[in-house]
C-alpha cells in the first residue's frame, strides 16, 4: 500500500474547502441581515423600556404630589422664609 502524495492530499484539502465555501455562501447575506434585524430591534426595545420607566417616574411624581409628599420648595428659600 502505497502513501498518497502531498500535492494529492493538498489537492483534495483545497476541494473540500472549495465545496465548503460554496455551501456557506448564501447564508453570509442572511446573516448580516440577521445581524441589522438584531441591532434594530435591541434599540427599539431600549426605546421603549426608558419610554415606559420615564411614565413610571411621572405617575409616581404626581401621585406624590398629589398625596403632598412632595416637597417643591428648595431648601434655602424656606430657611430663609424663617
Amino acid at each position: 500500500m502505497t502513501e498518497p502524495d502531498p500535492d494529492e492530499i493538498l489537492k483534495s484539502l483545497d476541494a473540500e474547502l472549495a465545496i465548503s465555501r460554496m455551501r456557506r455562501k448564501p447564508i453570509g447575506g442572511n446573516r448580516n441581515a440577521m445581524r441589522i434585524f438584531s441591532i434594530v430591534l435591541l434599540l427599539i426595545l431600549a426605546i421603549g423600556g426608558l419610554a415606559l420607566l420615564q411614565y413610571m417616574v411621572s405617575e409616581l411624581h404626581d401621585r406624590a404630589a398629589e398625596a403632598g409628599k412632595l416637597h417643591t420648595e428648595k431648601p434655602a428659600a424656606s430657611a430663609a422664609a424663617h
